[in-house]
Protein backbone atom coordinates (compact mmCIF):
# COMPACT_ATOMS: atom_id res chain seq x y z
CA UNK A 1 0.00 0.00 0.00
CA UNK A 2 1.47 3.37 -0.89
CA UNK A 3 2.21 5.75 1.66
CA UNK A 4 -0.02 8.57 0.74
CA UNK A 5 -3.61 5.93 0.89
CA UNK A 6 -1.94 4.79 4.67
CA UNK A 7 -2.36 8.52 5.26
CA UNK A 8 -5.67 9.40 4.12
CA UNK A 9 -7.45 5.84 5.03
CA UNK A 10 -6.04 6.84 8.63
CA UNK A 11 -7.59 10.18 8.38
CA UNK A 12 -10.67 9.17 7.60
CA UNK A 13 -10.84 7.23 10.53
CA UNK A 14 -9.46 9.67 12.49
CA UNK A 15 -6.28 8.09 12.95
CA UNK A 16 -3.22 9.74 13.61
CA UNK A 17 -1.87 9.40 10.20
CA UNK A 18 2.22 9.19 11.66
CA UNK A 19 1.10 6.62 14.60
CA UNK A 20 -0.46 4.70 11.20
CA UNK A 21 2.73 5.08 9.35
CA UNK A 22 4.36 3.29 12.24
CA UNK A 23 2.23 0.74 12.22
CA UNK A 24 2.39 -0.60 9.06
CA UNK A 25 5.91 -0.32 9.22
CA UNK A 26 6.65 2.30 6.50
CA UNK A 27 8.95 4.47 9.39
CA UNK A 28 10.00 3.74 12.73
CA UNK A 29 8.90 4.67 15.69
CA UNK A 30 12.32 6.78 16.31
CA UNK A 31 11.84 8.77 13.35
CA UNK A 32 8.24 9.35 14.01
CA UNK A 33 9.23 10.80 17.39
CA UNK A 34 12.10 12.82 15.69
CA UNK A 35 14.25 11.57 18.60
CA UNK A 36 17.27 9.14 17.97
CA UNK A 37 19.89 8.02 20.28
CA UNK A 38 21.99 10.34 21.71
CA UNK A 39 19.29 13.09 20.82
CA UNK A 40 16.96 11.93 23.45
CA UNK A 41 19.65 11.82 26.08
CA UNK A 42 20.51 15.95 25.18
CA UNK A 43 16.25 16.71 25.88
CA UNK A 44 16.63 14.84 29.24
CA UNK A 45 17.73 16.67 32.73
CA UNK A 46 20.67 15.25 34.67
CA UNK A 47 18.44 14.05 37.36
CA UNK A 48 16.25 12.17 34.75
CA UNK A 49 19.57 10.42 33.55
CA UNK A 50 20.62 10.14 36.83
CA UNK A 51 17.50 8.46 38.07
CA UNK A 52 17.38 5.96 34.66
CA UNK A 53 21.00 4.87 35.82
CA UNK A 54 20.05 4.47 39.17
CA UNK A 55 16.99 2.48 37.95
CA UNK A 56 18.99 -0.09 35.70
CA UNK A 57 21.85 -0.42 38.20
CA UNK A 58 19.04 -1.87 40.69
CA UNK A 59 17.70 -3.98 38.10
CA UNK A 60 21.19 -5.75 37.25
CA UNK A 61 21.50 -6.24 40.67
CA UNK A 62 18.15 -7.88 41.23
CA UNK A 63 18.71 -9.85 38.08
CA UNK A 64 22.02 -10.62 39.67
CA UNK A 65 20.50 -12.26 43.12
CA UNK A 66 17.91 -14.45 40.27
CA UNK A 67 20.76 -15.24 38.89
CA UNK A 68 23.11 -16.09 41.43
CA UNK A 69 25.92 -15.36 43.26
CA UNK A 70 28.85 -15.52 40.27
CA UNK A 71 26.74 -15.19 37.30
CA UNK A 72 26.53 -12.10 35.48
CA UNK A 73 22.82 -11.21 34.26
CA UNK A 74 23.24 -13.56 31.08
CA UNK A 75 24.14 -16.53 32.93
CA UNK A 76 28.00 -16.52 32.17
CA UNK A 77 30.24 -16.80 35.10
CA UNK A 78 32.19 -13.70 35.67
CA UNK A 79 35.54 -16.04 35.73
CA UNK A 80 34.70 -16.98 32.22
CA UNK A 81 34.23 -13.22 31.06
CA UNK A 82 37.29 -11.99 32.74
CA UNK A 83 39.24 -14.93 31.66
Amino acid sequence: MATDEIIAIARSYGINPVDALVKTGVISSEEASGVRGDNALRLCSIESIAQEIVRRDNEKTQLKDIVGRGNDVDGETLETKTA
